[in-house]
């Protein structure tokens, strides 16, 4: 079901569902999450003389709840490309955690972008001018907000396990719980049959932390 252009998104939902679901396929190649190299290659073919793309991953690096997180930059690279975001504020540590962009306007930046256009995104805008393959293996009914109660509630879980069993800490670029020695989630995941990578289960730490509102941080 094609999602009514005037709805209103919100950058965070589009972030989680990239997160969740990936960023389906281009030029025949999956592109399961928005990687360093990804956004990398995609910032080689854009116009670099813009001070705007090393400003924003500066200020990326320095948040270290963000700093591996790729999915914020790349999107952050959408605006600075011309995507009509409402909210941006450039005086916090993450610029786009409270802005929002029309569907219509989505569907035109990406219709004319060379960005890699997610299955489910493209079905819910209705989007006419794919420059994905589509991938028939993808989420067909994603909820147009996902970004809701019960997902949260779910981050609220695996961030609190995290910080209590493994001593997690969000403020540090490195963690003995997602490492990979005895001890860490990855392995004891391993030894109960559910394999894991270390680097997919701190990325899934990464945006739990992201998604917890802040007064539960503390």
């Amino acid at each position: 079901m094609t999602m009514n252009l005037e709805h209103q998104l919100e950058m965070k939902e589009i972030q989680l569902c990239m997160l969740l679901y990936g960023l389906g396929k281009k030029n025949g190649k999956v592109i399961p999450y928005p990687s360093a190299e990804y956004v990398r290659s995609n910032l080689l073919s854009s116009p670099v003389s813009n001070p705007m793309y090393l400003n924003i991953s500066r200020k990326f690096e320095c948040n270290a709840a963000l700093k591996g997180d790729k999915s914020w930059e790349l999107l952050a690279h959408w605006y600075i490309e011309g995507l009509a975001v409402e909210g941006y504020e450039k005086n916090i540590p993450n610029p786009l955690e409270n802005a929002t962009v029309k569907a219509k306007d989505l569907k035109h930046f990406l219709e004319r972008s060379h960005y890699a256009s997610p299955d489910w995104l493209a079905s819910t805008l209705g989007l006419t001018n794919q420059a994905t393959l589509h991938d028939s293996s993808a989420p067909q009914n994603v909820p147009k907000h996902l970004f809701t109660k019960e997902v949260n509630s779910l981050y609220r879980i695996i961030l609190g396990m995290a910080i209590k069993k493994y001593k997690y800490d969000p403020s540090q670029t490195r963690n003995s719980a997602t490492g990979k020695k005895a001890g860490s989630i990855s392995a004891d995941l391993e030894q109960a049959g559910l394999t894991v990578d270390s680097e997919t289960i701190s990325k899934h730490l990464k945006a739990a932390y992201s998604a917890t509102p802040p007064e539960s941080k503390s």
